[in-house]
């Protein structure tokens, strides 16, 4: 047997962190990070969210497995000390640059098929 992680069981990695990231708070904010992609989500929050897409802890799972499984790059990341916890979630295509994560103080960055995330 190799070294390497099946997609299933790395997949189901990725949505257990973020899962454990929010103490299963389904209350968590989360939102793409720029707003896009997220077909089928309502628009809600403050305005000076930006006007980003967002939705609960449940969306936010549906979104990453629903990424993965289209073969995206994915990650989130926490924003430190937030209640309810405020998650900002990226995907890119393989082979490009990864987006920036925006100007906060990230309490957490897991990325799709590393082992561990990370806090800063």
């Amino acid at each position: 047997m190799g070294t390497e992680t099946s997609f299933p069981l790395q997949r189901q990695h990725t949505l257990n962190a973020l899962h454990q990231a929010v103490d299963g708070q389904s209350n968590a904010c989360c939102a793409p990070l720029s707003g896009f992609g997220m077909f089928g989500w309502i628009l809600e929050g403050p305005a000076d969210a930006g006007n980003a897409m967002q939705g609960d802890l449940r969306y936010g799972l549906a979104y990453l497995g629903h990424m993965i499984d289209q073969g995206f790059e994915t990650a989130f990341a926490v924003v430190q000390a937030s209640q309810p916890p405020l998650v900002c979630l990226k995907t890119w295509e393989p082979g490009e640059a990864e987006p920036p994560w925006p100007a906060q103080t990230w309490s957490l960055i897991h990325r799709h098929g590393q082992e561990h995330g990370h806090g800063l």
